[in-house]
């Protein structure tokens, strides 16, 4: 199983916060990104790890504090369904989905489910 790294630090600055979207939008699906207190004059650090295998994928994703939403508009962009089981290894992360909220810290799962709205 062949590991690809991907990190946006070789961008300019202005521009690492797009190259993140369009890099976590290659792994995961089509979501719809925004960063916290804006574009940072001081960048936005981001990385990707993944493994494919057959018939599934394991992603490693790191970066700077942001948000997003996968609403029925990002969903009818994805012609795959999937389920995905999201671990943190560190820092926090706030998921809504079917208006049930959850808060992950460092060594707490979830699975999640691509055909439904998640933000």
């Amino acid at each position: 199983m062949a590991i690809e790294r991907w990190t946006n630090a070789l961008e300019d600055k202005a521009h690492q916060f797009d190259a993140w979207s369009e890099g976590l939008n290659a792994s995961h699906q089509t979501w719809s990104l925004g960063a916290h207190r804006g574009r940072r004059a001081d960048g936005f650090k981001a990385t990707v790890s993944s493994r494919v295998g057959s018939g599934f994928s394991i992603i490693e994703c790191g970066c700077d504090p942001c948000h997003g939403t996968r609403g029925h508009r990002e969903i009818g962009n994805s012609d795959d369904a999937y389920f995905g089981l999201l671990g943190l290894r560190s820092g926090r992360e706030h998921v809504v989905q079917e208006d049930l909220p959850v808060t992950l810290t460092a060594g707490d799962m979830m699975v999640w489910d691509a055909s439904l709205p998640c933000h």
